[in-house]
């Protein structure tokens, strides 16, 4: 997987957003790097579906203090994501 720069750090694709913010995982699966970008997507849409699944505005589990506020839809959350 290749890593760049981004907002003057080192960025590198493949964490899972929801699985960083768990702080009952080791950091070994919080840190879990994805090589395969379907397995990536589809292990973050199961988190959606089951973590998100509620009637709770959704938030952003990715342990970013800027991430802190609620979203007005799943969709939202998502958009946010892919900017995160």
């Amino acid at each position: 997987m290749q890593a760049f720069n981004y907002g003057g750090g080192l960025a590198s694709p493949g964490y899972c957003p929801f699985c960083l913010g768990d702080e009952v995982f080791p950091a070994t699966k919080r840190m879990y790097q994805f090589l395969d970008r379907a397995k990536w997507r589809d292990h973050i849409h199961k988190h959606i579906g089951e973590d998100l699944g509620g009637s709770k505005p959704p938030l952003c589990p990715h342990p970013r203090p800027q991430c802190a506020g609620a979203f007005e839809s799943v969709q939202e959350l998502m958009f946010h994501l892919q900017d995160v």
